[in-house]
């Protein structure tokens, strides 16, 4: 393999998800610049290691992903317990209507 056209993959396993088991996040290029933040040291006194800064990148992107899967599926929830509950109305509308035509016929 040509170093031009390897990428940079992490494998995230055991994510506290439900929904997922796990992902492969492909990173951009090799130009991977750390935060000024991540470059000073920490509180105990260590250097920040820029693996543990992309894994937690990785791990923000795909909990960020999983919360607007749940959020849509949320509001799916409310679209079709608004659309069930118009359908229950126009039921009883139709056969109210239903029943005043008969009446109206046979009178």
């Amino acid at each position: 393999m040509e170093e031009n056209k390897m990428k940079n993959i992490i494998i995230l396993k055991n994510l506290p998800s439900n929904l997922v088991e796990e992902a492969i996040v492909v990173l951009k290029k090799n130009n991977i610049k750390l935060p000024e933040h991540i470059e000073k040291k920490t509180e105990n006194g260590a250097k920040a290691n820029s693996k543990d800064y992309i894994l937690k990148e990785a791990e923000s992107v795909v909990s960020n992903y999983i919360n607007n899967i749940e959020k849509n599926k949320k509001e799916d929830t409310i679209k079709k317990s608004n659309i069930e509950r118009r359908y229950k109305k126009l039921k009883v509308i139709t056969i109210f209507i239903t029943i005043a035509f008969i009446v109206a016929v046979i009178f």
